[in-house]
């Protein structure tokens, strides 16, 4: 049967956090009653951290097939990274963030999926300008920055609506 032939795969992809704690296991396992597969987008410093936060689900869906890791140095690539610093410098211009609290917990977010590893120079400038704006931290562990909770659940949101290759609709 040819790849054309077979129906197409259909991927729940966990987020914002880039993988889950071990209490949400059954909740995990649940959507694998409606998805063919789980995919979570991992950056490569963080690989193994989802083994060690829930062993006795990570190990055996990955031996099975049933989660694919997608690594956002793979994954956020320079026209991706080029769409996200349109979108942000608009909603920058217009003020979108402008009357949101800034009293908000800010959460990490590693540099490549910022953008990083794609194209340094655009990557400072939306972190430059969203550090002017009060809206992003220097990192404190040199991988990562941090963003308020809300603008980390956009740009997650941002990263699971551009489908990629072995995501979304597959064949």
């Amino acid at each position: 049967m040819s790849r054309q032939d077979r129906s197409p795969i259909d991927v729940a992809y966990y987020y914002p956090a880039p993988y889950w704690a071990h209490g949400e296991s059954d909740w995990v396992k649940s959507l694998l009653l409606f998805f063919d597969r789980l995919a979570i987008l991992l950056p490569g410093y963080m690989y193994g951290r989802h083994e060690a936060a829930d062993p006795t689900l990570v190990a055996p869906l990955e031996e099975r097939g049933l989660l694919q890791v997608l690594e956002p140095d793979d994954w956020v690539d320079e026209s991706m990274t080029n769409e996200l610093a349109e979108i942000i410098v608009e909603l920058l211009t217009n003020g979108a963030f402008d009357d949101l609290s800034h009293d908000v917990h800010f959460h990490e977010l590693s540099h490549s999926r910022m953008g990083y590893r794609a194209d340094v120079e655009l990557a400072d400038f939306l972190v430059d300008e969203l550090q002017a704006r009060d809206l992003a931290h220097l990192s404190e562990d040199g991988v990562s920055g941090s963003i308020p909770s809300y603008a980390r659940r956009f740009s997650s949101f941002l990263d699971s609506s551009h489908e990629r290759e072995g995501v979304g609709q597959v064949l």
